[in-house]
């Protein structure tokens, strides 16, 4: 209940109605079947004890030819399910599969707000395919942003004046944190990582901020490396070499502007 990460949940809307009518008729009673999983291809050994199952396609299938049932397949980020554990992420991404695991979790998280930032006119490179742990990753930059920014593409094109001035290298980390209603970017060249945190109140504009560090990386976890179940179930860990923090937690009006290495507070 409290993991960021997506689950793999299949989603069935009812109507309630003719769904009332339908358990009148059939007591609730579905088609059962066993659904077993094996360790390998071999079907000798069972990788977890098997049972009954319904399927939920049973429903709409005990509906009468009249009824209106409708389905849709949503592929790419918006459906990145965790529920892999490492060895079998290992041996799906050999075989150049989905691998649903943490790590291809935490990489589209970032990939959802990059492509957030490229429909509001950032220009983002493609990022290369990388292993993490012999999970093979799209290596997005490192974006994160609290809702505050904006839940709709509007609101995200509304802070970014000027999508074309902004910049983040290859991978780069940016974390937005904090009330972000008062954020507006007009210019940001990333290479590295940028931490910004806000309080309520605070409005700040960035006119042309420039950062240049080590940044962020991610790596492997050695063999037997002792770390904590969070860190565990991905195989990798976050090393933070370099950073720029920019912390607002005085309301009032802010600019920040690298150009003239001049950083004006107007309250």
């Amino acid at each position: 209940g409290f993991s960021p990460w997506p689950g793999s949940i299949n989603q069935l809307l009812f109507a309630l109605e003719p769904y009332a009518a339908q358990l009148a008729r059939t007591l609730g009673k579905m088609p059962e079947f066993v659904n077993p999983k094996y360790t390998d291809g071999t079907k000798t050994a069972f990788k977890s004890p098997t049972r009954l199952e319904c399927m939920m396609q049973d429903y709409p299938k005990s509906l009468p030819p009249t009824a209106a049932v409708g389905f849709c397949v949503v592929k790419g980020i918006t459906f990145s399910p965790v529920k892999n554990n490492l060895a079998e992420a290992r041996k799906k991404s050999a075989a150049g599969e989905p691998t649903h695991s943490a790590a291809s979790g935490e990489a589209d998280t970032y990939a959802s707000a990059c492509e957030m930032l490229s429909a509001a006119g950032v220009e983002i490179d493609q990022p290369p395919l990388v292993s993490r742990s012999g999970v093979s990753v799209r290596d997005w930059p490192r974006v994160v942003i609290d809702p505050s920014f904006g839940v709709v593409l509007s609101d995200w094109r509304a802070k970014l004046l000027s999508p074309a001035s902004v910049s983040l290298a290859p991978a780069s980390t940016l974390v937005l944190q904090g009330d972000l209603s008062g954020l507006t970017v007009e210019s940001l060249a990333l290479k590295g990582a940028l931490v910004v945190r806000m309080c309520k109140g605070a409005k700040v504009t960035f006119k042309n901020v420039k950062v240049d560090n080590k940044g962020w990386r991610f790596v492997d976890l050695g063999d037997g490396e002792d770390a904590e179940e969070k860190l565990a179930i991905r195989s990798y860990k976050l090393v933070k070499h370099g950073q720029r923090e920019l912390v607002y937690d005085t309301p009032g009006e802010y600019v920040v502007d690298d150009e003239t290495f001049f950083r004006c507070t107007l309250l």
